[in-house]
């Protein structure tokens, strides 16, 4: 049956019969001030701690399997841009050889149908030729070192990117445990209490 305020109020009168008004009121001051029922057990904070520790493993092994799947988009996106990269830097490549090639083609035809006419020109014009492909060919790889720095400093910025990603994350799973911790601890206090200072 519940205990209401009138009920505790008729056991206070009738202890202070039995016991007297100051052993009445120090033995109220020790009942709780629900029913028994209502009052948690070692059994109950030990089902507790279990479930606790089942929800802490389980969290763990939530973050730890996010934290694989982070870093292994990560690693996919910067293999699949490592590999777009190569390949542009390739294609380019390809076509600067190509297009050197057909010039090339173009300057010697040149230059040979002006042997047979213009012998004296062709050293002038040859010096100024294999000035303007020194110059090209500066140029191209120039730019190809400069691509080739761009690249490298983006795979960088990435491997920082995910190092600091990482870092995050482990960094949050210590809080975490950290916390659990905690109340385990808190919650071994309370079970200690109760082993030192039983029920009555």
């Amino acid at each position: 049956m519940p205990i209401t305020d009138e009920s505790r109020y008729h056991l206070h009168q009738r202890l202070e019969a039995v016991l007297g008004p100051q052993e009445a009121t120090v033995l109220m001051e020790h009942l709780p001030p629900v029913g028994w029922a209502d009052v948690a057990t070692k059994r109950d904070l030990d089902h507790l701690a279990s479930q606790l520790r089942l929800e802490a493993a389980a969290t763990e092994s939530r973050l730890q399997a996010s934290l694989t799947e982070v870093e292994a988009g990560i690693r996919t996106g910067m293999a699949s841009s490592e590999q777009g990269i190569r390949s542009d830097v390739a294609a380019m490549e390809k076509g600067i050889r190509g297009e050197m090639a057909t010039m090339d083609s173009g300057i010697r035809a040149d230059m040979a149908a002006m042997d047979s006419g213009i012998r004296g020109d062709m050293a002038s014009m040859e010096k100024g030729i294999r000035g303007d492909m020194a110059t090209m060919d500066s140029g191209i790889r120039a730019g190809m070192a400069a691509m080739e720095q761009s690249f490298w400093a983006e795979v960088r910025r990435l491997d920082n990117g995910v190092a600091t990603l990482s870092l995050d994350l482990h960094k949050e799973l210590r809080q975490m445990q950290a916390r659990l911790l905690g109340a385990f601890l808190t919650l071994a206090g309370i079970l200690i209490a109760l082993s030192v200072f039983p029920r009555p």
